[in-house]
């Protein structure tokens, strides 16, 4: 857990979020499709119709002439795109040096939806790299002899937060006060 300072009032805790958050296509129009990865996870996330369509494409592809995962990927982006995606073939490296996955990952073109956003949402999801944030208040207590105990009591919290660098206190900063609004509260 790493505590970072807002303001004299206010800190902001990071730890990671252990909930299995939805994936990125639950939460908007994207898709990730796996052509090859260490275990064979076989993760097809997306609009059923999309893909079956790119199952489809793939059995294609591997009964034409099967020249290694690239080709099946160059194909499945091609279909993409000549129906209305921006996509791309993509190794997203996991968590140690022997997990990956090759996967198509793709967003509609009118969608609206940044396909290096998507990307990046994805390699998240994948690694399982989501963060919680707790908005921790300071209260002093005093008793009647002149003592006094400083306490950090949580006020507020946010999940599934993505993070690039967590321990970039500027980039964990400025997510903190976007959600919690500290600098009126404080």
């Amino acid at each position: 857990m790493i505590n970072y300072q807002l303001t004299p009032s206010y800190r902001v805790t990071v730890d990671y979020d252990t909930t299995v958050p939805d994936t990125p296509a639950d939460r908007y129009d994207t898709l990730l499709y796996e052509v090859a990865s260490c275990n064979n996870l076989d993760i097809h996330e997306g609009a059923p119709d999309v893909m079956s369509a790119l199952e489809d494409v793939e059995e294609a592809v591997n009964n034409y002439r099967f020249a290694g995962y690239s080709s099946v990927g160059a194909a499945l982006v091609k279909h993409l795109e000549r129906n209305g995606y921006k996509a791309v073939y993509k190794t997203l490296p996991g968590q140690c040096p022997s997990d990956w996955i090759d996967c198509v990952i793709a967003v509609p073109s009118e969608g609206g939806v940044d396909l290096d956003g998507a990307v990046s949402d994805w390699e998240h999801w994948y690694n399982g790299d989501y963060y919680q944030l707790t908005l921790e208040r300071r209260h002093v207590w005093h008793d009647d002899e002149g003592n006094t105990l400083e306490t950090w009591d949580g006020v507020d919290a946010l999940c599934a937060v993505e993070f690039d660098d967590v321990y970039d206190a500027a980039e964990v900063a400025r997510v903190a006060r976007e959600y919690f609004d500290v600098e009126e509260a404080a």
